[in-house]
């Protein structure tokens, strides 16, 4: 029986009956206008069609099949997400382009678009290409080249308003992520010896971190709450701490930067490459550059670390902001309450 249209009584929608392809429909078209639902009717059945095309896979659900991929791969990273948003009823074979893209802005809807792309558009293409047989699609680098010259971050430093120039000197004086400066406690900044503790990080590992004596010299010209969170809102709260944070300070971010006559691809993550770049250049210690940036995997920490022009070292020291120099280094440890 092919697909056809009906408006049960009492009923606002029309529905969609018959069966097509194997296939039994009944379901509303959510339209109460006939040549909209028309239209509705039509995409259903060639969704239909599509399945009939792509095999018996294409009839299994999105979590038939990304419970099957965990089991034949061990892949589960970012998967109970993408399962939930599905949910239960949804058919890969539904799953279109612009469902991949609605799912990446509603799951992520801060996140910077490598993070979009690696948390959820390729694990869904993942599960997709191992349902139907697939080889796995290449999928572009996004690695992040940006860092910024010594003159960039101080034009950066000097745009900000004194809350976010706070924050922006302790992420670029001690190369941590957004989140973990957010999730400081007061206890655990000791700005007695320029350490500070991360209890945990994205590896899942906990570290002592350290921070530069320059990056130490504007938090106490900003000053230190005696407890509690260190960096709070412009309303004196704690910030909200997000996976791959960096977007609660967006705003405030993005105009000291704009003034700084700097362009969209620096964002706080920056700050990040930037420190890495910096003790790499400074120090050629690879060892410390691991240990300091709370790296696991070398890898990682050499996608952070740039390849730095000969001069870098010297307009660090010219600037007075060597990151691998702290209070301890330079000989000026005292109690700061």
């Amino acid at each position: 029986m092919p697909l056809y249209l009906t408006k049960p009584k009492g009923r606002k929608h029309w529905y969609i009956r018959g069966k097509l392809a194997g296939h039994k429909f009944y379901e509303s078209t959510g339209q109460s206008i006939k040549w909209k639902a028309e239209k509705v009717l039509a995409q259903r059945e060639r969704e239909s069609l599509e399945r009939a095309v792509l095999g018996p896979e294409a009839g299994r659900t999105f979590a038939e099949c990304a419970l099957i991929y965990m089991e034949d791969t061990g892949k589960t990273r970012f998967m109970v997400k993408l399962i939930e948003y599905f949910g239960p009823h949804m058919l890969i074979a539904d799953i279109s382009i612009d469902e991949i893209h609605k799912a990446g802005r509603a799951l992520y809807a801060d996140a910077q678009p490598s993070t979009i792309e690696r948390q959820c558009k390729t694990p869904i293409n993942a599960v997709l290409n191992h349902a139907t047989g697939k080889r796995p699609q290449a999928r572009h680098d996004n690695k992040r080249t940006r860092w910024l010259t010594p003159a960039e971050a101080m034009a950066l430093l000097d745009a900000c308003d004194p809350r976010t120039r706070q924050v922006v000197a302790f992420l670029l004086g001690s190369g941590c992520r957004t989140g973990n400066a957010f999730a400081v406690e007061r206890h655990d900044l000791h700005m007695q010896s320029c350490e500070v503790w991360f209890p945990e990080s994205k590896n899942g590992d906990p570290y002592m971190g350290r921070f530069c004596e320059a990056a130490r010299l504007e938090l106490l010209t900003y000053g230190l709450p005696d407890q509690g969170r260190v960096f709070l809102t412009p309303k004196g709260k704690p910030y909200m701490i997000r996976e791959d944070g960096g977007g609660q300070i967006a705003d405030a971010f993005n105009k000291a930067r704009d003034k700084a006559g700097l362009g969209p691809d620096v964002v706080p993550h920056v700050l990040r490459h930037t420190w890495a770049t910096w003790f790499y250049a400074e120090t050629k210690d690879f060892g410390g550059l691991m240990d300091r940036g709370g790296w696991r995997d070398p890898r990682m920490a050499n996608r952070y670390r740039k390849m730095a022009p000969d001069w870098l070292p010297a307009e660090i020291e010219k600037i007075g902001w060597s990151v691998h120099r702290t209070c301890s280094d330079m000989g000026v440890i005292k109690i700061v309450k």
